[in-house]
């Protein structure tokens, strides 16, 4: 379900990045991301709940990752383009590492898998609070040469 959730929050993203623009639905895709992943890890104990929300998490967080391929390229001249995206696919990856090398100390620090994931979904008020001020709008924009 959260797979399903996902190819579902791509193509959105696609869409959504056309008509509204690329920054405001990046921000739109953190805050679903941090309202239901805190709600799926905090709240939803029914199998079915856990399904749909599983879904629905899984559009927002996974589906957030599209932005990379439709944002990125216009942000960066065609000389640096693969350089500069590699970068940060790159450099979030390796940050990104961390957290599992955080998993079991927060699990056992919080008690549960439930409230340590729910603290490590935090990092989506990073994305929301940086994302106004990181790079400009380029929609409808042609890309810089």
């Amino acid at each position: 379900m959260f797979s399903i959730g996902s190819v579902a929050g791509f193509i959105m993203l696609g869409y959504l990045a056309d008509t509204i623009g690329r920054k405001p639905t990046i921000w739109l895709y953190y805050l679903g991301a941090l309202v239901l992943s805190l709600c799926f890890f905090l709240l939803v104990k029914e199998r079915n709940a856990v399904l749909i929300m599983a879904a629905a998490t899984g559009f927002f967080t996974s589906g957030q990752f599209a932005w990379m391929t439709i944002y990125l390229p216009e942000l960066f001249p065609t000389q640096v383009r693969g350089t500069a995206m590699s970068l940060v696919f790159d450099s979030s990856r390796t940050l990104a590492g961390i957290g599992p090398l955080l998993a079991g100390w927060m699990i056992s620090f919080f008690g549960g898998i439930g409230m340590a994931a729910a603290v490590m979904s935090l990092i989506y008020v990073v994305g929301l609070i940086v994302t106004p001020f990181a790079g400009p709008e380029t929609n409808g924009k042609a890309l810089p040469t």
